[in-house]
């Protein structure tokens, strides 16, 4: 998620496509509004807002920023409708990241699993203005919740990632070993755009994002016969498009598959072998929490921490 480049960060939100300045409030929900904050999220008539950090973000360590990323989702129970198991949080970052040109101090990709597949990723970062953001994104085939403390924060309604066949996948490509190469080939023959503003009332600009060539993630699931890895295209090394390949092998054959997901509120588009795949709209002022995609703002705990502002 790269703001400052898409347009003014801190008191400002997007409504109706028109920039209003609005005093934000320490608390967690405010009732009755209907505005979009720092991009994205209306979620019904409820908006979700949260106090800019007393404490710099630039002055708390790598390790303590870290800390506050993970403990802030480490709470969150996320249920796919009709299972009674809970999806599973990896306990490592995916990638860490910033963006200085878009005002993101420091970030990570944290994932939810079920067994080894992944199910949702969610995007965790701190802007330079001292707002701390969650970005989720559903890979689910179908409805799933995120609660935390009992209170539901996000259930998309609708399948989040659906995985589309290659016809003219890579053949006779049976170990592990030579399928990650094939992954690799796969990926590289995507390319993406993301559509921005550089300032409020500026047109849209495309902008080529970069594949990082190694995988964020790699997983198998030998009851299935299904080996996957996740590729990332990244603004700098901001992920803003998520590429899933799986290859699912069986006595006879191997067939391969990929789904792209969003990880930013800025349309993108994709491109396989110069064909259209995938398209991503826009989502300023249109997602909600029933949405796949969805973001809000949180405040970092910082008594669990053990860190304290100043004069405190």
């Amino acid at each position: 998620m790269s703001l400052q480049r898409r347009g003014p960060f801190g008191l400002r939100f997007w409504r109706a496509g028109v920039i209003n300045e609005i005093a934000l409030q320490g608390v967690r929900t405010v009732r009755g509004l209907t505005v979009v904050a720092i991009c994205w999220l209306v979620i019904s008539s409820t908006v979700v807002l949260a106090q800019a950090s007393s404490i710099e973000p630039e002055k708390l360590t790598p390790d303590e920023r870290l800390k506050i990323f993970i403990n802030s989702v480490s709470e969150y129970r996320l249920i796919i409708k009709g299972d009674d198991e809970p999806l599973t949080l990896r306990p490592e970052p995916l990638i860490r990241f910033d963006n200085q040109v878009g005002g993101v101090v420091d970030g990570v990709v944290m994932v939810w699993t079920k067994g080894s597949r992944p199910v949702v990723a969610a995007q965790v970062f701190v802007m330079r203005d001292g707002y701390w953001i969650h970005e989720f994104q559903s890979f689910a085939e179908g409805p799933l919740t995120l609660t935390e403390n009992d209170r539901i924060v996000w259930s998309p309604q609708v399948a989040g990632g659906k995985m589309s066949p290659i016809a003219d996948g890579p053949t006779g490509v049976k170990q592990r070993g030579a399928r990650k190469l094939a992954f690799k080939e796969i990926a590289s023959q995507f390319a993406v755009t993301e559509d921005f503003r550089e300032k409020q009332q500026a047109d849209l600009q495309k902008y080529e994002l970069r594949l990082l060539s190694a995988p964020l993630y790699r997983y198998e699931d030998k009851s299935d016969g299904i080996d996957g890895a996740v590729f990332a295209f990244v603004h700098g090394t901001d992920p803003e498009l998520l590429l899933t390949v799986e290859a699912r092998t069986s006595a006879e054959e191997t067939s391969w598959s990929y789904s792209l997901a969003p990880l930013t509120c800025w349309g993108v588009k994709a491109r396989r072998k110069e064909k259209d795949v995938f398209a991503s709209p826009e989502m300023i002022g249109r997602s909600t929490r029933n949405d796949p995609y969805h973001v809000w703002v949180f405040k970092p705990d910082f008594d669990r921490l053990k860190v304290k502002s100043e004069g405190e």
